[in-house]
């Protein structure tokens, strides 16, 4: 575990590397998440895989795929990470796990996950979730809304944040 002072208010724990992590329910009882291997899914090859035309018909229908934004890349869905505020942090934007102390805890997957996966992941808590949370801005993916796309002021802190990370990564 490793502590960061984020400020005088705040202490950011992180834990790092685990399969599971404990919290607080909303009804202030201690519960255990398990993480999972995430998924992955390649839709261009199964697309691809699928297609039974002559390669000429096969080239086609390669380049009607990318133009319409279906890529030979690995999409990845699943909890990769997690951050957990104090119940003081939660109050203004609630959560439905908080930490088990008063500090701003961040856990990160090892199940199935690359080092690249995982360190993009840290980069997504730590400079998403856990600089908004700490801000004072609602620090969840669906900000009041609930929807997936309710806070794209965060989403696109988590994508510079995720490709800070990546580039620094590959240096």
């Amino acid at each position: 575990m490793q502590k960061i002072v984020a400020d005088p208010d705040n202490t950011v724990r992180l834990y790092g590397l685990v399969e599971q992590y404990d919290f607080l329910s909303v009804n202030n009882e201690k519960k255990t998440k398990i993480f999972e291997a995430p998924n992955r899914q390649n839709l261009y090859r199964e697309l691809m895989e699928g297609f039974s035309g002559d390669e000429s018909m096969k080239a086609k229908y390669s380049e009607t795929l990318i133009q319409h934004g279906i890529v030979d890349e690995y999409e990845l869905t699943g909890n990769l990470g997690a951050i957990l505020r104090p119940k003081r942090l939660t109050n203004v934007f609630p959560a439905g796990q908080m930490s088990m102390s008063n500090d701003v805890e961040i856990y990160i997957s090892c199940k199935g996950t690359t080092t690249l996966e995982q360190v993009k992941t840290l980069g997504h808590e730590l400079y998403g979730h856990t600089l908004f949370g700490i801000s004072g801005l609602d620090p969840r993916h669906g900000g009041n809304t609930g929807r997936p796309d309710g806070n794209p002021t965060l989403e696109k802190q988590i994508i510079k944040s995720e490709m800070e990370s990546e580039k620094n990564y590959n240096q």
